[in-house]
């Protein structure tokens, strides 16, 4: 929970943090810091703006300070090694005085440290450019480490996202990057759908805490919306994709396709099960006629899967970034060169054409509910 996100009054806010803390979701005396910073005036967003351009640049200031003596005592990798751990424990003792300014400067020095320990490996910082991927490996396992200790939503959003991008690199091309980029939507999905359950994770028992898991779910979305561009590009889209792909090509495409289409009926299943038979077949039937008319455009589906998980669990934000992503997918799709512009036209037209009839039907169910 965050200290910001609350503002209730006064006595509506210390009932609501005596029972949370009561029930196990609220750390010992995380109610009292809680209802000081409900109590607090709201920091205008000019003011949020000043501070972090001003931690960011006393930060950028004191890691010029470090990079100066690091040159001339020797590029090393065991020197690089202990300022980068140096960098990541410093970043996590800042993250722990909970304030704006001293945020936004253990996120910069978290960023360099992590950096600098992943250039460690091999050559230095020409690590980053060879075709050994040792320095992936290293940095999934740093940025998994640092996403573990209660930080800002930001560093820990940012370290998963760091995490999806060395395990893509350690996959590489192919059928492997994209079974990964369905199991970081099928990931996300389930995250949100369950968001209930696990957002009171002291109270339930659960054995990660929520503020990971709302770390893990929130870059795997954003993670899950980039991989259909990833595939694309690695597999060249040589040809048709989904369940009428060639032999001899765009495997990686098609799997994503297939594998993002049995998401997002298991994603509507889920979303129907309290409705009733007519509605659950017209939604379940529509979607999947969808998912198959954009078969050659994985993102389009990847992009409706995480819309409607993301707006069940609330997440306004990430549901307008999955809208624009899939808007950006048609695009992408439309302006590709190796199928027809009457088949893509005709692809698009009957996606549209599925769509208004879900609308009308779900309109037309809920006339005859009402009555």
């Amino acid at each position: 929970m965050s200290e910001a996100g609350l503002r209730l009054e006064g006595g509506e806010a210390d009932g609501l943090l005596a029972r949370l803390e009561a029930q196990g979701v609220l750390e010992p005396g995380q109610a009292a810091r809680l209802a000081q910073a409900a109590m607090a005036p709201a920091v205008p967003a000019w003011l949020q703006v000043l501070q972090s351009l001003a931690a960011w640049l006393a930060s950028l200031m004191i890691l010029s300070s470090f990079m100066v003596p690091l040159a001339f005592v020797g590029d090393s990798a065991l020197v690089r090694a202990l300022v980068g751990g140096l960098l990541c424990g410093g970043a996590l003792w800042l993250f722990r005085r909970e304030q704006l300014f001293t945020d936004q400067m253990a996120l910069a020095f978290s960023l360099a440290g992590q950096a600098l320990v992943v250039s460690a490996v091999g050559e230095g910082w020409s690590a980053f450019s060879g075709r050994s991927t040792t320095w992936a490996m290293l940095g999934a396992l740093i940025a998994a480490l640092m996403m573990v200790p209660r930080t800002a939503r930001l560093h820990r959003t940012l370290c998963g996202l760091i995490l999806a991008f060395d395990v893509a690199v350690v996959l590489g091309a192919g059928a492997a990057l994209a079974l990964f980029a369905v199991a970081l939507l099928a990931m996300a999905c389930v995250l949100w759908l369950t968001r209930a359950q696990w957002a009171a994770g002291r109270a339930r028992g659960n054995a990660l805490p929520a503020g990971l898991l709302a770390a893990v779910a929130r870059a795997a979305t954003l993670a899950a919306l980039a991989m259909p561009l990833a595939v694309s590009i690695s597999a060249g889209m040589g040809g048709r994709v989904g369940f009428w792909a060639p032999f001899g090509g765009g495997y990686g495409a098609s799997l994503l396709s297939v594998g993002a289409t049995l998401v997002l009926a298991a994603v509507a299943l889920q979303l129907l099960r309290e409705a009733s038979p007519r509605a659950r077949a017209l939604a379940l039937g529509a979607g999947l006629l969808l998912a198959l008319a954009a078969q050659p455009a994985p993102g389009l589906i990847v992009a409706a899967a995480l819309f409607l998980a993301c707006f069940h669990a609330g997440q306004r934000l990430l549901a307008a970034l999955a809208v624009l992503a899939g808007v950006l997918y048609v695009g992408e799709y439309y302006y590709r060169l190796e199928t027809t512009l009457l088949d893509k036209s005709m692809l698009l037209a009957a996606s549209g054409l599925v769509l208004l009839c879900l609308r009308q039907g779900l309109l037309n169910s809920r006339r005859g509910a009402g009555q």
